[in-house]
């Protein structure tokens, strides 16, 4: 058992490791797709005024660059580390054969959910305007002001780096779930928490609990369960059993393999 939680403490750094790496490519691609989805809209709000926001924020603000930059993460993300995997589930030297099996399978997962994923961050994004444009005008902003607040870099930056660290996170899960599924034996899912004052369930506040699911095994296609939120995931990032933004955004955990015996 201590050699195999030293293996599994391992996992988790070097999960931490990829996943912040990551990250750090995808948060820029991110951010500038974030600031061209707004452009149509600014270009509007600043030849027509702020009120054409309500009626142009759900015609102008479009999630086709959003998408665009998001399928590329996962289409760059998920056959590198499912193939790495399933070869170090199998403890053979990874081959990164690229086999189009992971790509087929991932194009069926993201027509199930990318689409679904992808109509929340538009909405949060007209959300925010809106939320920026109503409080503007309450305080008495000036037209100028409003549209800078829009406008503002930070506003987009802080937004792509919490996408970017939880979509690659979730493609780092749904990757090495979609492998262990591919094991020539039954196999068991262990979930693997960050496990730092950053993990959800480390403040006693928090509406979720990952830092005690540390740990907690299932049967492949048997869900975890959050003790705190009740969420169901199959991985950490997981959406098709209803999980919430509470139990995955900016999610860090992983999951390992576990012979069943």
């Amino acid at each position: 058992m201590a050699t195999l939680r030293r293996i599994e403490a391992a996992a988790r750094q070097e999960h931490l490791r990829q996943q912040a790496a990551y990250e750090l490519y995808w948060r820029n691609r991110i951010f500038i797709a974030l600031r061209k989805q707004k452009r149509p809209l600014l270009q509007s709000i600043k030849a027509n005024g702020l009120l054409s926001a309500y009626v142009g924020v759900n015609l102008l603000i479009k999630p086709d660059e959003v998408q665009k930059v998001l399928t590329r993460l996962y289409e760059g993300i998920v056959p590198v580390e499912a193939e790495k995997a399933y070869q170090q589930y199998l403890q053979q030297k990874a081959g990164f054969g690229y086999s189009q099996s992971w790509m087929d399978g991932l194009k069926e997962w993201l027509n199930s959910f990318l689409y679904d994923m992808i109509t929340r961050i538009t909405d949060t994004t007209k959300k925010l305007i809106l939320d920026i444009i109503a409080k503007g005008i309450e305080a008495g902003d000036s037209y100028d002001d409003i549209i800078n607040q829009i406008a503002a870099t930070g506003f987009d930056r802080t937004r792509a780096a919490t996408i970017a660290r939880t979509e690659t996170n979730r493609a780092m899960g749904w990757a090495k779930y979609d492998a262990i599924g591919r094991l020539p034996y039954p196999a068991d899912v262990v979930w693997i928490a960050a496990r730092d004052k950053r993990t959800r369930g480390a403040e006693g506040d928090d509406k979720a609990d990952h830092f005690h699911m540390m740990g907690q095994k299932v049967a492949y296609m048997q869900p975890f369960t959050d003790p705190r939120s009740g969420a169901q995931l199959l991985f950490p990032g997981d959406v098709s059993m209803g999980a919430g933004v509470k139990d995955t955004v900016n999610c860090r955990c992983t999951i390992a393999s576990r012979r069943r015996t």
